[in-house]
């Protein structure tokens, strides 16, 4: 072919519009279709060719079939999608398609600055090939990961097993662990790999012979982790390898070895070309050198001794540290360090910093994990950092400052498993860049007391003595109120919407008035609501469950608001991942309150004649099972102390009609109706 086209994306209507001309040879979806053709749509992602070959595939079937057909796409893409899908990677340069291959097959939901990183130690540009797969829709972001539609993903997997239909061995890239398995035990050379991913949760134990890794020559990226471990449970050995083993890897660039166990590094391991070395949970006890060995990375040096402390640290232009788990004590840092951004301590015995830690000017991430480190308080003049992690770590929270002036960037701070903390910090609410707050598994924590406004997310879910949401007069629901209707006038304006998982043991509150079983349902709000100084937005609540214990991926779905004429107000992405069920052997309901400010709803709707929207939570995967939703408006709470009697009497009345309803009737959407008697909260 002499020309290459790009694969452009459609926004909602216009996917649901081409996809229903192919399925139902008409603009619309058929009305018993339309939850199986969202999904559908959903599916592709926007991508024109596979919304045409899709809805050819389904036209004039049942819903049965189509339902078989929706779960075979999990795992049988059309072949048809994939060939077509392959132009926009044969418009690649080089490079380009190296780092394409690198995504499908390794980096794909992972930070976009660490993969830049890596790649742009493989020597292939990664700003600007990642832009190229960008600008061509092969690859898109959120939250600053990098993404990739499944059906391009397993496109580029088909190229790399292309190489090779039958024989593993001579592919360039590995991820599956029953391939890496097959590749290792055929016992053939390796010489073409460049990338081993092994996960091993889901290998079976392995031995593995210097012979092998020797012939390994162009070996740039090799990853050997557990997926699903959490916490401190032993790990099982997958890994066996001979005392004498060898390691040359003169192109390696990346190791991440976790659970290594041998007791010391090869001896002709020499890692003179390596961006990011990780040995979490190793065996390593000694270097080979006497004293200290330098680990002479491409853009930094790291010194560890083996005298179990440091006598000196030697760090020159580098942007990550891990320091060594035999130290309980962490060097001075003499003079400013520029480059520095990520210091992570987590599971060291360091128990104390220095307050010379404040002359990492650049660092931006902070690691203090599982860790009894007592930080000074220098700590709060690191002004560049954004990501501050103290998961299980209570003692770390009780010098946490009422006033934290020096976290004026921070932006994400992670307190879960702290199972000693009663109650969040009081200095939290200052931090006035927070966006993420995780707080989940704190199985002490009893309330959230003030929050600052600029927060978007708190994850709270297994905070089992957490006060839940049993009336509108709970404390944590008065703290969500004030969250959400800040009193500061630069939130006036706010268009985001504010989250909140919880433990959904519960249920949906009795006391949301308007709930459905299933994942739908109607609005008709006040006709003067845009108006109406009283009224500040909506609650949607979501009842789910992740139906599997094993998810790559977590719980992903978004919350979708259509007009008139059924178009699209509103896509809200939203996603949770957690592994904690997989170790509890059972899943559990969670429940997540999005609070949607009426400021986020389009100027187009400020009109006094009666029009409703549909809130549709719209799941991306199978295994995520949205069992009810419900939807509350949300008023001032001087409108609300006015008319508490009529709530209280609605209530009861909502209650006696619960019971009478039984839980398996058919869901349906339900028109939630402005009133003066029936929307108080």
């Amino acid at each position: 072919m002499d020309e290459v086209y790009e694969v452009e994306e459609l926004n909602f209507e216009q996917a649901r519009e081409l996809f229903s001309l192919f399925a139902f040879r008409q603009n619309l979806p058929k009305q018993d279709f339309i939850h199986l053709s969202d999904r559908v749509v959903y599916y592709c992602h926007g991508l024109p060719l596979a919304l045409k070959v899709l809805g050819s595939l389904l036209f004039n079937k049942t819903i049965l079939q189509w339902e078989s057909e929706l779960c075979k796409l999990e795992r049988e893409p059309e072949v048809k999608i994939q060939i077509v899908l392959k132009l926009s990677f044969d418009g690649l340069d080089y490079t380009q398609k190296k780092i394409f291959l690198d995504i499908a097959c390794c980096f794909k939901g992972e930070d976009k600055d660490f993969v830049s990183r890596i790649l742009d130690g493989c020597n292939l540009y990664a700003e600007s090939g990642i832009k190229a797969l960008y600008d061509k829709c092969l690859i898109s972001f959120s939250k600053n990961k990098i993404l990739m539609h499944d059906l391009i993903q397993e496109m580029g997997r088909n190229i790399i097993r292309s190489e090779s239909p039958y024989d593993p061995t001579k592919w360039s890239r590995l991820w599956d662990p029953s391939d890496v398995c097959r590749a290792f035990t055929m016992g053939k050379g390796m010489k073409n790999v460049e990338a081993i991913f092994l996960d091993l949760s889901r290998s079976t134990p392995l031995q593995v012979s210097t012979k092998i890794f020797a012939k390994m020559k162009q070996l740039r990226l090799l990853k050997i982790y557990l997926g699903g471990y959490c916490g401190t449970r032993e790990k099982q050995l997958k890994i066996i390898l001979p005392e004498d083993f060898q390691f040359p890897a003169p192109e390696l660039r990346y190791l991440h070895w976790e659970g290594y166990p041998l007791k010391s590094l090869p001896s002709y391991f020499l890692g003179v070309n390596l961006i990011e070395l990780n040995m979490k949970d190793s065996n390593i006890k000694q270097l080979r050198q006497r004293n200290e060995v330098y680990l002479v990375f491409h853009d930094h040096i790291i010194l560890f001794e083996i005298n179990f402390f440091f006598t000196k640290i030697h760090l020159l232009n580098q942007n990550s540290f891990c320091h060594s788990v035999w130290s309980n004590t962490f060097p001075e840092i003499t003079e400013d360090m520029k480059y520095l951004g990520i210091l992570d301590l987590s599971g060291t015995g360091i128990k104390e910093l220095p307050s010379s830690i404040q002359n990492l000017k650049s660092l931006w991430r902070l690691d203090m994990s599982n860790c009894l480190v007592t930080p000074p308080d220098s700590i709060y003049n690191l002004r560049s950092l954004t990501y501050l992690r103290l998961r299980g770590c209570c003692s770390n929270l009780e010098k946490f400052p009422k006033n934290p002036e020096g976290f004026c960037t921070l932006e994400r701070l992670d307190l879960s498993h702290c199972n000693l903390m009663v109650s969040i910090p009081s200095g939290i609410s200052q931090l006035c860049k927070l966006r993420y707050l995780d707080i989940s598994h704190c199985k002490m924590l009893q309330d959230i007391p003030e929050l600052p406004s600029s927060l978007r997310e708190i994850d709270a879910h297994y905070c089992t003595k957490l006060e839940m949401l049993s009336s509108p007069s709970s404390l944590l629901w008065s703290s969500l109120l004030k969250w959400f209707n800040p009193t500061s006038n630069e939130h006036l304006n706010c268009k985001e919407s504010k989250m909140i998982l919880i433990l959904g043991n519960g249920g949906i509150p009795g006391w949301v008035l308007h709930q459905e079983i299933g994942s739908q349902v109607r609005i008709e709000p006040p006709l003067n609501w845009y108006e109406d100084d009283y009224f500040l937005g909506f609650a949607f609540f979501t009842l789910f469950r992740d139906e599997t214990l094993h998810c790559l991926y977590g719980s992903q779905f978004s919350l979708r608001l259509r007009g008139d004429p059924d178009e699209v107000v509103d896509d809200h992405d939203i996603s949770y991942w957690c592994n904690c069920d997989s170790f509890n052997g059972y899943t559990s309901d969670r429940l997540l309150v999005t609070l949607y400010h009426k400021n986020a709803i389009p100027n187009k709707y400020h009109r006094k004649q009666p029009w409703h929207f549909l809130a549709d939570f719209v799941p991306r995967y199978d295994h995520i099972n949205i069992k009810r939703c419900g939807v509350q408006l949300i008023y001032t709470h001087d409108y609300l102390h006015d008319n508490v009697p009529m709530l209280l009497d609605h209530q009861k009345g909502h209650d006696d009609a619960g019971e009478n309803q039984a839980d398996d009737q058919e869901p349906h959407p339900k028109r939630l109706r402005a009133s003066n008697t029936n929307l108080k909260l």
